[in-house]
């Protein structure tokens, strides 16, 4: 397995199937214990645990652990691993130790494994007699609003166990007043709906049933009060939530949108997960503090491919959901597709033959089913929407894109058909970068190959419809380009300028040195960025995770007559 390590991006990946202590052992373990020293169940989409465990021999050679598992450990993944090390005080020194976890409600109980002998081999010492537990399983989770397609309305999506079969949404204009009722679509996706490893076997966690409600006939600037569940017995519905209808098409309104790209989700509690991020916690707390504090009130928050960085660990999608849910239902999580929702070998995407595994096995499943967006047909995700001044065009650069692929003529038909009189800013996003800064050339799937390709394809449709931004991520970085086309500033700055923004959590990516000579900045800061827009100034600003500080900013600005160009 170590051959194999080149392929992924976090050790926990190499994690084998537990199997139980061999006979020659079992004297040794017999004190060996793992205890959930919580007693109540737990309440809502996440809560922490307490617990024990002790009389492990040889506690500091051993290479002991503590998983949560889902399923039976010799038929699944761990969903997260606590490492019994010099960081969990006393266990070197008594093979006993307390901690707490933070579990996320999966909709199933789960059970606590102590193990030895590390990652790639564990064996099974001992299971808790107690499993982690919710009160429900059939309570609402993970619940994120989207923009209904031409901007009727929104719709929110939840999760449930299998039992809610009778699942609705209900709404009004006053808290606790609910004038409308919609009934949910419910879908799921099963193991055989995957491509591959270990996304339909050691990775697969059920995601339940996906329930997806509309909310039409609200104006613009209107606050909306909602509930949304199912009262069938053992399920119910969530606590009320509200947002504010985004406003509609057109230039004399404004618009405000929170950006991010590749972010994913890490633990807090000292443990790891598969496909851990160092840097979404302070970026994920910034994004709710945005939404809730009502100094920026964004209209939407767009997140442009890599999202959960699941990859095959199906409860990192639960992972991801609970934690930006307080964001996520009071403004629409608009999402476009990354390499590592979509690409799997012989499945009909731009680079799947040449590299590609990057989902591991998800294949675009579960984002499809998670991100309702208004796309013009299964697997084709590609879509437009608008927020007052700003045509936002979101592109796959997963998919085919070069002139002749229906993407493109989706492209182009898009472009031509805004009406820069209502809305004045048209930005093009795409999870890959338009222009990048990287040392990552190879030939056919490099960052900088799959860049020059798209802007072969591209670039005319943007001088020729006035493109005013680019938006990507990919590249682990935050990155800002001059007025550029072709490769060269543009010296009248008629040519987009390009943002990389994929500094939401992810591993940072090395960038170059010397920088092209179109990067006016180039940084590794984990962050997201704000943009505002009118009719006549667009303006971005990339912020710090850590500390909220703005360290980049750009300023577009067109007068009035220009909207039509």
């Amino acid at each position: 397995p170590l051959a194999a390590a080149a392929r992924y991006e976090h050790a926990l990946e190499l994690v084998g199937l537990a199997a139980p202590a061999p006979p020659r052992d079992a004297a040794r373990d017999a004190a060996a214990f793992v205890r959930l020293a919580t007693a109540a169940p737990l309440s809502g989409g996440a809560g922490w645990v307490s617990v024990e465990v002790g009389g492990c021999a040889h506690p500091t050679v051993e290479g002991w652990w503590v998983g949560l598992y889902a399923r039976d450990p010799s038929e699944a993944a761990p969903l997260k691993v606590r490492h019994l090390d010099a960081s969990v005080p006393g266990f070197y020194t008594h093979g006993a130790a307390n901690f707490t976890l933070r579990v996320t409600n999966h909709r199933v109980p789960l059970r606590l494994v102590l193990l030895r002998k590390g990652l790639f081999k564990p064996v099974v010492v001992a299971t808790s007699e107690r499993a982690v537990e919710f009160d429900t399983y059939g309570a609402p989770l993970g619940a994120h609003l989207s923009l209904l397609r031409g901007g009727k309305g929104l719709q929110v999506q939840w999760t449930t166990d299998h039992t809610c079969t009778s699942p609705r949404v209900r709404w009004g204009l006053s808290p606790e007043s609910y004038d409308n009722e919609a009934a949910a679509a419910t879908a799921t996706y099963t193991p055989g709906d995957m491509c591959g490893s270990p996304a339909k076997d050691v990775g697969w966690v059920d995601p339940g049933l996906i329930h997806t409600a509309p909310m039409a006939g609200a104006q613009p600037g209107q606050t909306v009060y909602y509930v949304y569940g199912d009262e069938s017995e053992g399920c119910g519905f969530g606590a009320e939530a509200s947002y504010v209808v985004p406003p509609a098409a057109g230039a004399t309104s404004e618009a405000r949108l929170l950006l991010i790209a590749d972010m994913g989700v890490t633990q807090e509690d000292g443990s790891n997960q598969f496909n851990d991020m160092p840097g979404p916690a302070n970026v994920t707390r910034r994004l709710v503090a945005e939404a809730e504090s009502g100094s920026f009130d964004p209209h939407a928050l767009v997140h442009v491919g890599d999202l959960s960085y699941a990859r095959g660990y199906g409860s990192l999608w639960d992972e991801l959901f609970e934690r930006v849910q307080p964001v996520a239902t009071r403004v629409p999580y608009m999402a476009g597709i990354g390499n590592h929702e979509r690409d799997w070998p012989g499945t009909g995407c731009y680079l799947c033959e040449s590299r590609d595994q990057d989902s591991h096995g998800e294949c675009g499943v579960p984002y499809e089913a998670r991100f309702p967006m208004p796309t013009p047909a299964r697997d084709s995700p590609w879509y437009s929407f608008d927020v007052g001044p700003v045509h936002m065009l979101v592109i796959s650069t997963e998919h085919f894109f070069a002139a002749g692929s229906p993407q493109y003529a989706f492209v182009e038909a898009d472009l031509k058909a805004v009406d820069r009189s209502v809305t004045p800013w048209v930005l093009f996003m795409g999870h890959r970068p338009f222009y990048v800064s990287s040392n990552n050339n190879e030939p056919h799937w490099g960052d900088t190959t799959v860049g020059i390709a798209m802007r072969k394809a591209f670039e005319g449709l943007w001088q020729e419809y006035g493109v005013d931004l680019t938006v990507a991520g990919h590249h682990h970085s935050y990155q800002r380009t001059c007025h550029a086309t072709g490769g060269k500033c543009a010296p009248d700055g008629k040519a987009p300028v390009h943002l990389v923004i994929g500094n939401a959590g992810a591993r940072y990516s090395p960038v170059q040195s010397p920088q092209p000579a179109v990067f006016e900045c180039t940084h590794l800061i984990y962050g997201y960025a704000r943009l505002r827009a009118n009719a006549t100034h667009l303006t971005t600003e990339a912020v710090a995770g850590s500390d909220g500080r703005v360290f980049d900013t750009l300023t577009l600005v067109k007068p009035p007559a220009a909207a039509a160009r």
